[in-house]
């Protein structure tokens, strides 16, 4: 059994940061600019956005775990597995990583990235990345594709390989 954390590079921490500053501003121009006659607004702001900020961080990604028979991308809760028997191939691909090429990416960089996600090289795929230099690219039989980012790429898929192979 392998665990690796999820570290985050440069590029997730200042945009999770920005996503952070943004917030509060867009609190305080709610709290100051909406009129009490649209109250059901204002709260709806102040509950809903910090809402959709707690699920986006409850659910990204924390670990890369190789257990006995699978891959498991671990978040604070919930976690997606994927049995070693369905992979076909998992590759360290840095070079691989661009925000230019994503079109589509459920947490737009809050807490990395990750949620499903399409280019046009690969097509569709789930990503669970928090350092884009720490790239593993994850294919399955059939045809599902993982981008994940352990912190230690090449012994992870080095792992992960060796374990696949039994």
């Amino acid at each position: 059994m392998l665990e690796s954390e999820a570290t985050y590079d440069r590029l997730s921490v200042i945009s999770t940061a920005v996503f952070m500053v943004l917030y509060v501003e867009c609190m305080m121009l709610v709290a100051i600019f909406l009129d009490t006659e649209i109250l059901a607004v204002k709260i709806a702001l102040l509950i809903i956005i910090p809402l959709i900020l707690i699920l986006a961080t409850i659910f990204a990604p924390s670990r890369f775990i190789l257990t006995d028979d699978m891959l498991v991308v671990k978040g604070l809760v919930g976690s997606v597995k994927v049995p070693y028997v369905e992979i076909s191939e998992a590759q360290f691909k840095p070079e691989e990583w661009s925000l230019w090429k994503l079109r589509f990416c459920s947490s737009f960089g809050y807490l990395g990235w990750w949620g499903p996600s399409w280019d046009r090289k690969y097509g569709k795929f789930s990503m669970y990345v928090t350092n884009g230099h720490n790239l593993v690219v994850v294919k399955t039989k059939v045809g599902k594709m993982y981008w994940i980012s352990p912190s230690r790429p090449e012994e992870f898929v080095g792992k992960l390989n060796e374990a696949r192979k039994r």
